[in-house]
C-alpha cells in the first residue's frame, strides 16, 4: 500500500499533515503557527533572541531593521535557518514595534518572556504571544533580564534598580548594595553556580546576585569597554557565561574574564550584536549587529567552544588538519562519513576522523608505520567494517596492502594473497554481491585495469573481459542503488558491472573526477576537478558550501555520500597553486533544503524484543518522491501494523507529550507524536512495512512525526507495544 502526505487547507483544519489512503482517521488539531518562507533573514541589530523550549527553536523579535524598529518573530533551527513566524490563530496578536528589550526563557513554564515595561509583559508559548499584564513595570528598554533557575523567577536589572518577576506580577527588590546605574548591561544565570552574573561594559565590572543582594566579584581581567548589547549568554555544555565585545570572544568561569580565540570573524560587527545559546547542537548562536560604518549586519554564526563558524546551514566543530590524497567512507551503521590519512605539510598522516554533520569526532589512528596517501577505502555494511587497501608512504614506497578497521581498532593483513601495490584506486561495496570491488590506479609500473573483489578475507581478481576500461590511474566508483549496480567513472567514460566484468554504459558522462551516488535523487553525481559538481544526466546542479576550515582552492580528491543527512561531503584537497599547502575545508552538497530524520524517545519491549522502526532512504522525505517505514522484529503470525502519523512531538489532544501508555495496559509503552491519523502498514515473516509519497512543496521543512504500533498479544494486558518515534523534516531536492 502507497500513501500520500499532502498538506489539508488551512480553512479546513489547519496547517498539519495529513495522509491520504485507505486508512482510519483520526481529529486533526488546529496549528497555532504559521510560517511565512524566508530565504534569507534581513540586516538588523538590537535584536533579543531566547531558546523556545517548546518549539525546541531559537526565538527572535524585533529589532531594528532598515533603520526602524520591528515586530517581527523568527525561529532559527540549524537545518531550516531562519523563517519568520506568525504567531496564534487570527487575528494575530503579537507586540509592539521594539528595537531592543529583555527577552528571557522561562523553562519550567515552557515560555519566553518578553518584557516591555510600560509596554507590557509578554509571553511566547511556542505558538503564539500572549500579553500577560499591561503594566510590565516602569523600567526601560535599556533593561537586562536573565532567569533564575534556582529562585524560578525573572531578574531585571534597569538603570541601577532590581525587579523580579513570578509569572504573576512585578516586584522592585531594595537590595542593601546596589549596582551601578549604567544602562550597558547584560544579564545571564549561572546553571553551574546558581547565580545571576550582572556584567556592566562600560564600568568594566562583574556583580552576581544571590537572590537578595549583590556583590562586586571585582575580577582580575574583563573584556574591553564598549557597546555590546545581547552580547551575553550561558554555555550549559561548557558551564560558562559567553561574551562577544566586538571581534573578541570572552568567557566567565565564575571568578574571572579569559579572552578565547578562534575562527571566524565578524566582519566589522562591534555592537548591537545577539546571542543565544542552542541546546541541541551545544552551540551558542550570534546574529546580526551594527557596523564601524553603522550598517546593520545580517551575519549569523555558531561558537562550538573553540572557533567560530558560519551558522547556516548548521553550526560545525573543528575539522582535522589540511590535507589531500586522503580516503572518505560512509559508515552507515554509526552514520557518519570517515576521514583516514592523507598528505600535507611534507609528511603523511596516519590520524583517522569521523564527521557527524555537525562536528568531527576522534576515531583511532592507523597503526604506527602504516601512515599512507592516496590509498583507497570502501565500507562493508554487511560485516561492519572498512575496508582500506594500497597508498603510498611520503617516499612512494608501497604498505602493507590490506586494512581493516572494525569500530574499534585497526587490524593489519599482511602475507594476504592480493592485487598488486598501488595508489589512487577505485573502491566501492557491492551490497548485491556482498563484496568489496578494487579496479584500477596507479602501480609501480604504470596505470592498472585489474578488477579484484574482497569478501572479508580473501582477495579474488575478477577476468578481464572485452569491455574492461583501459588503465586509468584516476578511477572513482561508486554503488549505484537505482539501477542495482557498481559504477565506475574511468577514462571520462561511465562503465557498470555486470557481476562478472565491465560495460560501458549506453549515456557516457565525459566529466572527470570524483564520483558519488546521491541516494535521495536517486543520481550519480561527479565532482569535477575544479571542484564543481556535474549531476548525472541533468548538467550543473546545486552548489558546495563550506561548513568548517578554510575557503583556499583545490581539486576534490575523496567524496563521500551521506545517506542519514541526503549529503555528498568532501574534505581538503590538492592545492590548485602549488604554492599553497593542502586545504582543511570541510564541503558540503546540500540540497535546497535538507530533509532530515531524528529518533524521539524509545520502543517497549514484545515478545520479540523491542520493535525497531527505521526508514528508507536513510535521510528521510523528499517532496516529489517516496519513503517506507519499517519496524522488526515483529510476531510472524502478524499480518498489519498501525502507523501514527502526527503533526506535534509536544502536544496531543490528551495534553502534553511524550504520554505514557502504562495506565491502559501498555506497560513501559510512551506515545511520543499527535497520532493526528492512523495508517495501516503491511507485515508478514517478523517485518512491517508502510510507504509514503510527498508530492507537493508546500510542506517543505515540515516535521511529521511517526511511531508504529504493533499488536502483540502476550506482550502486556492490552496486547500491544510501540516504536520509538521518527520526527522526519521534510525536504526538497
Amino acid at each position: 500500500m502507497q500513501m500520500f502526505i499532502h498538506r489539508v487547507p488551512p480553512h479546513a483544519v489547519g496547517a498539519v499533515l495529513t495522509v491520504a489512503a485507505v486508512c482510519v482517521w483520526a481529529p486533526v488539531v488546529p496549528s497555532q503557527t504559521s510560517f511565512l518562507r524566508a530565504a534569507i533573514r534581513d540586516h538588523r541589530q538590537s535584536t533579543p533572541m531566547a531558546w523556545d523550549p517548546v518549539g525546541q527553536q531559537v526565538l527572535a523579535y524585533g529589532g531594528t531593521a532598515s533603520g526602524q524598529p520591528s515586530n517581527e518573530t523568527w525561529s532559527w533551527r540549524p537545518l531550516e535557518g531562519w523563517q519568520r513566524l506568525r504567531g496564534g490563530l487570527y487575528p494575530y496578536r503579537q507586540p509592539p514595534s521594539i528595537d531592543s528589550a529583555p527577552l528571557v526563557t522561562v523553562p519550567g513554564r515552557g515560555v519566553v518572556v518578553l518584557a516591555l515595561g510600560p509596554d507590557g509583559t509578554w509571553e511566547w508559548d511556542g505558538q503564539g504571544w500572549t500579553q500577560r499584564l499591561l503594566d510590565g513595570g516602569p523600567f526601560p528598554a535599556t533593561a537586562a533580564a536573565a532567569f533564575d533557575a534556582v529562585r524560578d523567577e525573572v531578574v531585571v536589572v534597569a538603570l541601577g534598580a532590581t525587579w523580579t518577576y513570578d509569572g504573576t506580577a512585578w516586584s522592585q527588590r531594595q537590595p542593601a548594595t546596589a549596582v551601578p546605574g549604567s544602562g550597558d548591561v547584560e544579564l545571564v544565570f549561572d546553571a553551574v553556580r546558581g547565580e545571576v552574573v550582572a556584567w556592566f561594559g562600560y564600568a568594566q565590572q562583574t556583580w552576581i546576585w544571590d537572590g537578595v543582594d549583590w556583590r562586586n566579584a571585582a575580577p582580575t581581567h574583563h573584556p574591553p569597554a564598549g557597546e555590546s548589547r545581547r552580547a551575553l549568554v550561558f554555555d550549559s555544555s561548557r558551564g560558562v557565561a559567553l561574551a562577544r565585545v566586538g571581534r573578541q570572544t570572552w568567557q566567565w568561569d565564575g571568578s574571572d574574564w579569559q579572552r578565547v580565540a578562534g575562527g571566524l570573524a565578524i566582519a566589522e560587527t562591534v555592537r548591537g550584536h545577539s546571542l543565544c545559546y542552542h541546546p541541541p547542537t551545544g552551540s551558542t548562536l550570534l546574529f546580526g549587529g551594527q557596523t564601524a560604518a553603522g550598517r546593520a549586519s545580517s551575519a549569523s554564526l555558531a561558537w562550538d567552544g573553540a572557533t567560530w563558524q558560519p551558522a547556516a546551514p548548521g553550526p560545525r566543530g573543528v575539522a582535522p588538519g589540511s590535507r589531500f590524497r586522503a580516503a572518505l567512507a560512509y559508515d552507515s551503521a554509526r552514520e557518519r562519513v570517515v576521514l583516514v590519512g592523507g598528505q600535507a605539510a611534507g609528511e603523511v598522516l596516519g590520524d583517522c576522523h569521523a564527521y557527524a554533520g555537525d562536528r568531527w569526532l576522534p576515531v583511532p589512528s592507523l597503526p604506527a608505520g602504516q601512515e599512507r596517501r592516496s590509498h583507497a577505502m570502501a565500507y562493508d555494511r554487511v560485516r561492519d567494517q572498512l575496508v582500506l587497501f594500497g597508498g603510498l608512504r611520503l617516499d612512494s614506497s608501497p604498505l602493507v596492502p590490506t586494512l581493516i578497521f572494525d569500530g574499534t581498532q585497526w587490524h593489519a593483513r599482511p602475507g594476504l594473497a592480493a592485487p598488486p601495490s598501488r595508489e589512487r584506486a577505485a573502491m566501492a561495496y557491492d551490497p548485491v554481491a556482498d563484496r568489496v570491488l578494487l579496479f584500477g590506479g596507479q602501480g609501480a609500473s604504470g596505470p592498472l585495469n585489474d578488477t579484484w573483489s574482497w569478501d572479508g578475507s580473501t582477495w579474488t581478481q575478477i577476468p578481464t573481459g572485452t569491455d574492461t576500461p583501459p588503465p586509468d590511474g584516476f578511477p572513482s566508483m561508486a554503488w549505484d542503488g537505482r539501477r542495482g549496480h557498481l559504477a565506475l567513472l574511468s577514462n571520462g567514460l561511465l562503465h557498470r558491472f555486470t557481476g562478472s566484468g565491465w560495460v560501458v554504459r549506453p549515456m557516457a558522462n565525459t566529466a572527470l573526477g570524483a564520483l558519488a551516488y546521491d541516494e535521495a535523487r536517486g543520481k550519480l553525481v561527479v565532482i569535477q576537478p575544479d571542484g564543481r559538481p556535474a549531476q548525472e544526466s541533468e548538467g550543473p546542479v546545486r552548489q558546495w558550501t563550506v561548513v568548517a576550515g578554510d575557503r583556499s582552492e583545490c581539486s576534490p580528491d575523496a567524496v563521500a555520500y551521506d545517506a542519514r543527512r541526503g549529503v555528498v561531503v568532501q574534505f581538503g584537497g590538492y592545492p590548485t597553486n602549488p604554492v599553497l599547502d593542502a586545504s582543511d575545508a570541510t564541503w558540503e552538497l546540500t540540497p535546497q533544503r535538507p530533509a532530515r530524520v531524528e529518533v524521539v524517545g524509545s520502543a517497549c519491549a514484545g515478545t520479540q524484543g523491542e520493535p525497531r522502526i527505521t526508514v528508507e532512504p536513510a535521510s528521510g522525505a523528499w517532496v516529489g518522491r517516496s519513503f517506507a517505514l519499517q519496524v522488526e522484529p515483529l510476531p510472524t503470525a502478524l499480518r498489519g501494523i498501525l502507523v501514527l502519523v502526527g503533526a506535534s512531538s509536544t502536544q496531543w489532544p490528551g495534553g502534553p507529550l511524550p504520554f505514557d501508555l502504562g495506565p491502559i495496559g501498555m506497560t513501559g509503552c510512551t506515545l511520543y507524536g499527535s497520532a493526528d491519523a492512523v495508517v495501516t502498514g503491511s507485515a508478514g515473516n517478523g517485518v512491517g512495512r508502510a510507504v509514503f509519497t510527498v508530492p507537493f512543496a508546500d510542506i517543505i521543512g515540515d516535521q511529521p512525526v511517526f511511531q508504529v504500533l504493533v499488536w502483540d498479544a502476550g506482550a502486556n494486558p492490552f496486547g500491544a507495544v510501540t516504536t520509538a518515534a521518527l520526527r522526519l523534516t521534510i525536504g526538497s531536492l
